[in-house]
């Protein structure tokens, strides 16, 4: 099986439950890598993914936290709660990325 590069054409990252949070905070890093800012978008359980993710991100430096929004999504029979982050990323973004990839390749085995 060939592995292909994740090329987002929005910002916007949908975020599930059913991932971990370093499935996410990889994407994420992907996003922002393309763009300047990144959403991530959770419904319900998935708010807390979403809380991990962006906490993750800003404990390394990756990014600072923009805005928080919260919304109420119309389901079929209810309304879910939306959580909605918006994280921009910080001016030393590419040399921490650049040190990440060094650092993964260093400790590939051979």
């Amino acid at each position: 099986m060939e592995k292909r590069r994740i090329d987002p054409t929005t910002n916007q990252l949908n975020i599930s439950q059913t991932r971990t949070a370093g499935f996410y905070v990889f994407i994420a890093k992907l996003y922002l890598d393309k763009f300047p800012t990144v959403e991530l978008h959770s419904i319900g359980y998935a708010m807390n993914v979403a809380i991990k993710v962006a906490d993750i991100l800003t404990k390394y430096g990756y990014v600072k936290t923009k805005k928080i929004t919260t919304k109420s999504s119309e389901g079929t029979d209810t309304a879910r709660p939306k959580l909605i982050i918006e994280l921009e990323r910080t001016a030393n973004f590419k040399k921490l990325m650049e040190d990440f990839e060094k650092s993964r390749e260093t400790k590939k085995p051979e």
